[in-house]
């Protein structure tokens, strides 16, 4: 037990050595939430070629062939949009 003669030193050292498992939640979240960071990473990387900046512009994915339009903005929708819902699920959910 610590008191209040303990010398500080020992009271960090003893708080230092405790170690506790972190929620599975919390864990969860954070996995998914690194997930949602890769995709935007590699998206935003991605404008500093000048054939997706001229592609964007020309309303069309470079070497894909496919249109940007309503559609493929929906499927990107959808396609981040389970991270995100996955984060908010990992801390919302109830354990089992």
């Amino acid at each position: 037990m610590l008191t209040d003669r303990t010398p500080a030193t020992d009271r960090t050292s003893a708080r230092a050595l405790q170690d506790s498992r972190p929620d599975v939640r919390i864990v969860l979240s954070g996995l998914w939430a690194a997930m949602l960071l890769a995709f935007a990473s590699v998206d935003l990387f991605s404008f500093w070629r000048a054939d997706v900046i001229q592609g964007a512009l020309d309303r069309e994915v470079p070497g894909q062939g496919l249109e940007i339009g309503q559609t493929f903005l929906a499927g990107a929708l959808a396609y981040v949009l389970v991270p995100i819902l996955m984060i908010i699920v990992s801390l919302m959910a109830r354990a089992r």
